[in-house]
């Protein structure tokens, strides 16, 4: 079983008959279009696919003979991420170095401190999911209770769907690196960082500490 993403639509069938109904149509990030089967006689809609009509959606489900097969569905967040933890997957963020420790007067300002990343679908299916822009993860970094940093602030993404596909029990790893300004940390304290894997909307966060020596 696998997930599918995409929007929801339907067209009418039979037009002019007894059995004129609903069909349903998933719309994928490349602009193919999968017919789901609905769970209910040719004339009469599906009450589980129908309320889900004209969003961005999650369906669970197998394709057979070029048909979708549903098991689940469920809404997608704003911009198409998730409001819920995907099930199955797991996202887990890490920073080098561990500890901070303030530059002294003179000395040569913060080394670059390195975030990754890694989302790894723990079943053995291939799991899809959508972004949608080109952008697939962000990072940004807290001091004090006030954002200092986020890595997407000052980049341009592709305004496309992004489709993103994962074989099962493999890692994807993401990875960038900031060079702390002098002035964005001047005390001691601790340094929160935050990654989120937009497929699926789950975030990590962890808290480094800056020391004075």
């Amino acid at each position: 079983m696998a997930v599918f993403e995409g929007y929801l639509f339907s067209k009418l069938h039979l037009i002019g008959s007894k059995s004129e109904g609903v069909s349903y149509f998933l719309q994928l990030s490349d602009y193919e279009e999968v017919y789901v089967t609905k769970k209910a006689v040719l004339w009469q809609q599906d009450e589980v696919l129908h309320p889900y009509l004209n969003q961005k959606v999650s369906i669970k489900g197998e394709l057979v003979q070029g048909a979708l097969q549903y098991e689940e569905i469920s809404p997608l967040g704003y911009l198409g991420i998730r409001t819920d933890r995907q099930e199955g997957m797991e996202v887990e963020l890490a920073a080098k170095p561990a500890i901070i420790y303030l530059p002294k007067e003179g000395e040569t300002p913060f080394l670059p401190l390195t975030m990754t990343l890694s989302a790894i679908w723990t079943k053995r299916s291939v799991w899809h999911g959508l972004c949608p822009t080109s952008q697939i993860y962000d990072f940004w970094a807290e001091f004090n209770g006030k954002e200092i940093w986020r890595w997407s602030a000052d980049r341009v993404f592709m305004p496309v769907v992004t489709q993103v596909v994962m074989t099962g029990h493999v890692p994807y790893h993401y990875s960038e690196s900031w060079l702390i300004p002098p002035e964005a940390i001047s005390e001691p304290g601790t340094l929160m960082l935050n990654g989120i894997y937009i497929p699926t909307g789950q975030e990590d966060s962890l808290g480094i500490q800056v020391k004075s020596d």
